[in-house]
This record gives structure tokens, sequence and C-alpha cells, in this order.
């Protein structure tokens, strides 16, 4: 994917990168690379290449967003996604924060295909939409909502300490940020023009158990998009879900589940009918979908 406009990295931050590439799990070496930001990379919001060459706008005092720049992300659900997805497909992408996974779907698909990326975070949405503006990613399009079963009103909680914000969206309306609330079928119904969704990605900090039982109502028009859920465990619980009885209804409506498990860059999907985790990414397929998507089918165990 190449951007309509250049960017430019300093000498200096090109080779601190360059020199702690391989340093992430050394303790200490993020926390040092996060207190000397200001000095390497001195702009709050700017736009840069990761490691392996996503585009994307990061604000460098939010930890989790300085590390795209040093250090390469999810290369498990990148890879998946390169065997999930083809030229023309159409994805949501809930939860996309600044976009690392909606741009990699957007590089997949193409021009033909679309994307919409949608987070409650209207920080990540602008600075999603500035690289989608400047690298000029015609087929992705960023929404600035929360998503739940129904469509209303929620309210940002943002974490009370740590150097990253990764959002949630409450229902219930306290003095604060609020957000809209849109269902799966208005996003649908708004952005897609007509076209059914490949793939639903889903990352929603505990709302997902709500979210997935609200899409009985795209089920009963025929519609079985693939699912990749990062799943929440105590956050769905504290919300009231239940993450075990949601994997059941979703295999009653014809679905076959698999864990997703990093392996050295790739990934492998893996098969246990044991309790999730705390947190776990697990992707929901049907039949129909492992019969079209060969490159699926091989890594299916």
């Amino acid at each position: 994917m190449k951007c309509s406009r250049n960017i430019h990295v300093s000498p200096l931050a090109a080779t601190v990168r360059r020199l702690v590439g391989g340093l992430q799990r050394i303790r200490g070496v993020p926390r040092l690379l996060y207190w000397t930001r200001h000095w390497i990379l001195p702009t709050n919001h700017v736009l840069i290449t990761t490691p392996d060459g996503l585009p994307l706008t990061i604000d460098t005092d939010d930890y989790g967003q300085l590390m795209l720049f040093y250090f390469p992300y999810s290369l498990d659900e990148r890879a998946l996604l390169n065997d999930l997805l083809q030229q023309g497909d159409v994805c949501l992408d809930l939860g996309a924060n600044v976009g690392v996974l909606a741009i990699e779907m957007a590089r997949i698909v193409g021009e033909t295909g679309l994307i919409i990326a949608v987070d409650a975070n209207p920080r990540v949405v602008w600075a999603l939409n500035n690289t989608i503006e400047l690298c000029a990613i015609h087929c992705l399009h960023a929404v600035h909502s929360g998503i739940a079963g129904y469509s209303g009103v929620g309210q940002l909680i943002r974490p009370a300490v740590g150097f990253s914000e990764s959002v949630e969206v409450s229902e219930s309306l306290n003095d604060g940020d609020y957000v809209p609330l849109t269902t799966i079928d208005e996003l649908v119904k708004i952005y897609l023009d007509g076209r059914t969704p490949d793939l639903i990605k889903v990352d929603i900090e505990g709302s997902e158990v709500d979210l997935i039982a609200s899409m009985s109502n795209i089920f009963s028009t025929g519609i079985f998009p693939m699912l990749l859920v990062e799943f929440h465990r105590d956050k769905c619980v504290r919300r009231g879900g239940d993450v075990e009885q949601i994997r059941e209804y979703l295999a009653t409506s014809g679905y076959s589940e698999r864990r997703l498990r990093p392996n050295r860059g790739t990934y492998n999907l893996i098969y246990d009918s044991q309790p999730l985790s705390a947190r776990e990414n697990v992707l929901f397929v049907t039949s129909s979908h492992l019969s079209l998507r060969p490159k699926l089918r091989l890594k299916w165990q």
C-alpha cells in the first residue's frame, strides 16, 4: 500500500527503531522508549509506517500506539486475515482503534472491497481518518460510534490509570463523555450500500456477548459472515454476559470455531471445547466459508 504523502521519519528515530527491533520482550525497553519519545518522535500526532510497512497516524503520548512504531503488532491476526480475505470482500472492523487491522484488510481487499472501521473513541477515529485522507485509502471508512444490540447513547469509560487509552462503553449514563450507539443492522444498512459483510472482526472490550446475541436479525436473513472475536471474559461477566452460552448459540446457528494461537509470525487454529480463558481470539466460520477459502481450509484442524 503506497501512501499519497511521503512519511518522513528522522534519522534518529530510524536508527533507534533498527537498534531495538528485537528487544520488545526485554523488561524496561518499551518503558524507556516511552519516556524518551519526545526526543525521538517529537510530534504528538504523527503519520508513521510500522516496521512491516503499514501507514498509521499515532499519538506518541499513548504507550500502546507508540509501540506500533517500534515493533510489529498482531502478526498472527494479520496472517489470518490474509488467508480469510480476498479481493472485493466487505468487512466490518468493530473496535478498530487506530486501524492496524483495518488498514491490513484494506490492503487485501483492494479498491473493489469495502472496510467499515468503527470505534467509540473519538481520538483514534480522528487518527484513522487522518491516515485514510493522507494515504488515499478509498475502500476504508472510519465511523465514530459504540456498538451495541440497540441504538442510542452510551458513555465512554476511560481507564483510571495506564499509558494506553483502550476505552469501554457503558449503557449507564453518568457525567462524562457520551458516544452514539449503533447496531450491526444499522451499519449494514447505512454503510454497505446493499452489500453483505464477508467478515466481522470484533474487539469491543466486554460488549461482544450482547453484540453477537443481537445478530439474530442478520442470521434470519440468511447472512452468516465469518466472525473473528476477541473475548474479554471478565469484562463480559461484569456486564452480565455469558461467553460460553454465546459460543453455544453460534454453534447452533451453524458455526464452527477455532482459537487463534500465535506461531512465530503466523498462526495456528486450535479446536478446544473447554471454557475460554480471560482473553482469547476465536474464529467462527461455516462450512461454506471453508469451501470457498482454500488457504483457511488448509489451516483448519
